[in-house]
Formats: structure tokens, sequence, C-alpha cells
């Protein structure tokens, strides 16, 4: 069985949370984490979209990782790597 992690960057939490899909990424991947100057980009204090849900989800089904733990190509929002 493949399992998939994920990095998470800010355009993805936001825009997911915009199309109210957000939560999904809880079923699709195993682990995800998202890098502590992407949760400091989200999380603004401002109630921007994506800061309530990101808030709640990080230590539940988030993992804050400082560096981070991979990286991504140019405009994909997460980086999926496949572990059996």
């Amino acid at each position: 069985m493949i399992t998939l992690t994920g990095v998470l960057d800010a355009n993805m939490v936001i825009g997911l949370v915009k199309g109210g899909v957000f939560d999904l990424l809880r079923s699709l991947y195993g682990p995800l984490y998202i890098p502590a100057a992407v949760k400091q980009e989200v999380l603004t204090g401002q109630g921007r979209p994506g800061e309530a849900e990101l808030a709640q989800a990080l230590q539940v089904w988030i993992t804050e990782v400082s560096p981070d733990p991979g990286a991504r190509a140019p405009g994909i929002g997460i980086a999926v790597t496949g572990r059996s």
C-alpha cells in the first residue's frame, strides 16, 4: 500500500479553504507537513481565509516542520512522495 506524504504552502491552504475542501486533505494524505515560514504566513492573527482551519489542524493532522521536509516544484502547492 502506498502512503502519500504532502507538504503544504500558503497558497494551497488558502485556496483549499476558499474552495471548501481543505479538510479532504486529511483523508487523502498520510502525513501532512507545513514549513514554519508557511505557518507564519497563514496565521497572521487577522482572521484571513485559512487561518482558523490551519490553527485547528496543526498538531492534529498537520505537523509543522523546520526546515522544509521536501522541495516542491514551482507552482505546485503540495509536494507528494509515495511510500510503500
